[in-house]
């Protein structure tokens, strides 16, 4: 069963990107280009100088390389061994690609960990491999965040394994994934992973008996994985309140993090995908129009779906627990649109 997974979601990845897995052709959009400019200018001073550039004069009015998530790649464990592709001259997408097939896997793991059918799970990993807002984070440059992203379902599977048994190999199954995820170094997408285990924490301790061992080998594995990346984590949270995007005083932190806000009318979009544009200077939606390059589209097909699990799973407590989640951060991406979102920015 793994081995068809695997193969079936290699195939589909590799259709999908077939004009690119060979490096003929590259996305061409700003935030895919931007950084490749900055990696470049930092291997050039590099080699002009003969030591290793730690700060950036001329980005934000000025910032730190490693600190501000720059160029983190050797600090990512998975690295080590996503670089023997670089010995075979496999052209740079494919570290995404990867991560994406790994995302797929991920979700199909996780379904069959909750007892679903081996063709329903499949499915379930091909809609989340193929779900428009994870490929466009490859198109418009966004590596890390799908990289980051990938580790979602896995972590989610750990978190769920930890809760039916308190042992040390899921403790520590659960630490690396976790570790990982921020070693990634897309601190956003990790905080919406903590949410999502502070959401289980909550569910629990209203709908179940209260086990002490499961949170005191929680506590256990999200230790040793924030320990995993203190290197990136500890000093960019001291820089951050130096950053016009984290200032504690005269910054544009909430602005930033509120620009791109859903909103209620444009979920529209989950279906017909062209209802407000397609992005850029054709979209009339409310999320950050001259800076928006796709449709949050999900498809009509996964729509259905959501439906018959909520009717046919309802009563089950696990898919109550996702149920709460959905619908919790579906009211977080309105940002600015609903008081959630400022809520934990000024608390959380």
């Amino acid at each position: 069963e793994f081995s068809i997974v695997l193969t079936t979601l290699f195939l589909i990845t590799s259709f999908l990107y077939i004009k690119f897995i060979t490096g003929k052709y590259i996305f061409g959009s700003g935030d895919y280009l931007a950084p490749k400019m900055i990696a470049e200018s930092v291997k050039n001073l590099q080699q002009l100088y003969g030591e290793y550039p730690y700060w950036m004069p001329s980005i934000f009015g000025g910032m730190p390389t490693i600190h501000s998530l720059q160029n983190i790649s050797n600090y990512y464990m998975p690295n080590f061994v996503l670089n023997i592709l670089k010995i075979f001259s496999a052209p740079e997408i494919w570290t995404q690609l990867i991560h994406l097939i790994f995302a797929g896997l991920g979700v199909y793991v996780l379904l069959r960990f909750l007892k679903l059918e081996f063709m329903v799970a499949l499915f379930g990993a091909i809609m989340f491999l193929m779900t428009p807002y994870m490929n466009v984070c490859i198109v418009h440059g966004h590596g890390s965040q799908i990289m980051t992203a990938a580790y979602i379902p896995w972590i989610c599977w750990g978190l769920l394994k930890l809760w039916d048994k308190q042992n040390l190999q899921n403790l520590g199954m659960l630490a690396i994934f976790i570790g990982f995820q921020l070693q990634r170094g897309h601190i956003q997408i990790a905080y919406y992973t903590w949410l999502m285990i502070g959401i289980f924490i909550l569910y629990e301790i209203i709908t179940s008996k209260f086990k002490p061992q499961f949170y005191y080998y929680l506590i256990a594995s999200l230790f040793f994985g924030f320990l995993m990346s203190i290197s990136i984590i500890w000093p960019s949270y001291l820089y951050s309140e130096h950053s016009i995007r984290g200032a504690i005083q005269g910054g544009v932190a909430f602005d930033y993090a509120t620009a791109w806000s859903f909103s209620f009318k444009e979920m529209i979009t989950f279906i017909i995908p062209s209802f407000y544009g397609f992005g850029g200077n054709t979209y009339w939606g409310t999320i950050e129009p001259a800076m928006t390059d796709f449709p949050n589209y999900l498809g009509l097909f996964t729509l259905i779906f959501i439906i018959y699990g909520i009717l046919r799973g309802f009563k089950n407590s696990k898919y109550r627990y996702f149920l709460i989640t959905s619908i919790f951060f579906l009211l977080l991406s309105f940002g600015k649109n609903f008081f959630l979102f400022e809520f934990l920015f000024n608390y959380l």
